[in-house]
């Protein structure tokens, strides 16, 4: 913790700045508010940016990108190890739908019950589903969630 000189109080700010852990933030921030990858290169935020903390090293849309698909996969890895502790069994419901330029699209979500009996949902894919949209071709799509995605 650092003093603050203004206040004389210790702030909540960690003492040093670790340039993996601010591209992860990047990374994380990008994903949750769906922003284009190029945003860590807008000016603007490279300015405010170095402001806060002149340590802060540009980096391109490029590495912002190699970020997001390292989150991406510790996310995942991070799913299998919760559906592999699950005590009971997994329960798993598809939805499909038609957008209005006639487009199909297949979600996959996950349902258990964990530890604390508490009822849990995760979303495992979200994926254009190409025609026939019938059964066969759906359990086919699901399957290749399950056994080429997750890796189960």
């Amino acid at each position: 913790m650092l003093l603050d000189s203004r206040s004389g109080s210790s702030g909540n700010r960690p003492p040093d700045f670790d340039p993996e852990e601010f591209r992860k933030l990047m990374a994380v921030c990008i994903v949750k508010h769906e922003l284009p990858l190029q945003f860590c290169e807008y000016q603007g935020v490279k300015d405010m940016f170095s402001y806060l903390n002149l340590e802060v090293k540009e980096f391109t849309r490029r590495t912002t990108k190699n970020d997001v698909l390292k989150l991406f996969s510790n996310e995942k890895e991070r799913l299998k190890h919760v559906l592999q502790s699950v005590a009971g069994r997994v329960s798993f419901t598809s939805d499909c739908w038609t957008s209005i330029n006639t487009d199909g699209y297949i979600s996959l979500t996950a349902h258990y019950i964990d530890r604390s009996w508490t009822l849990r949902k995760l979303i495992l894919n979200f994926s254009l589903l190409r025609p026939p949209h019938n059964g066969v071709s759906i359990a086919e799509k699901i399957l290749f969630v399950v056994v080429e995605r997750l890796g189960y």
